[in-house]
């Protein structure tokens, strides 16, 4: 009997978990439906498994995440600049709105730094994943 690639079947359940169709990831790995629902089973029972699907899963999300942040804050910042351009008459309720805006940015920025660290230091002691984190019914 084959060893199991532990890998691809974190790579598949991760993208089960976020897919939510079991059907069509399994075919796009060229597995077995059973073989994805034994994957998600074996996740309580392989702790090497356990830890690549939780590293795999926090890295689809943050990278989702990350760029979703990266994406809001690039817009919010090119509407404040374009906003500040256009400004002939600074006003003092112009100023406030703008050192909200900034401030605004800055705690997004700092609260994502924090998570960054949060993250880094969850990934030297994680804890295994039940089978519902990969999606399973």
């Amino acid at each position: 009997m084959a060893r199991r690639d532990n890998e691809a079947a974190a790579r598949a359940l991760v993208e089960a978990m976020v897919v939510g169709d079991d059907a069509h990831v399994a075919k796009k790995h060229g597995i077995a439906l059973r073989t994805l629902q034994n994957y998600r089973t074996m996740l309580s029972k392989d702790p090497e498994l356990a830890r690549l699907f939780q590293q795999r899963s926090r890295e689809a999300l943050n990278a989702t995440w990350v760029k979703e942040l990266d994406d809001t804050l690039k817009a919010t910042l090119t509407a404040l600049r374009t906003h500040i351009d256009g400004l002939y008459d600074i006003t003092p309720e112009s100023v406030e709105a703008i050192v909200k805006a900034f401030k605004a940015a800055s705690e997004v920025a700092i609260a994502r730094e924090v998570l960054e660290l949060a993250d880094h230091q969850q990934d030297a002691g994680s804890a295994t994943p039940s089978p519902q984190d990969a999606g399973g019914a």
